[in-house]
């Protein structure tokens, strides 16, 4: 029987709705939310960059065990 033939006879379920689960806490404070977002932008600006520097230096100088480099298949 087609994949068809068997909606015809017996269509699809809709969608089952759950009640809404209970309300969630907030657990954290707003100056802890503030840090993270300091850190955050700690990150993106001033360490990430200067991994990035590192691993580019070590590169160059045919260090290739810094740069990620994907299994090969059956490897």
């Amino acid at each position: 029987m087609a994949d068809w033939q068997m909606r015809e006879k017996r269509p699809l379920r809709g969608p089952v709705r759950e009640e809404a689960g209970p309300t969630l806490k907030n657990y954290i404070t707003p100056a802890g939310l503030q840090r993270l977002k300091d850190e955050h932008v700690f990150l993106l600006s001033r360490e990430r960059p200067a991994v990035v520097e590192v691993v580019a230096w070590a590169a160059s100088n045919g260090d290739h065990m810094l740069v990620f480099q994907p299994l090969q298949p059956g490897g």
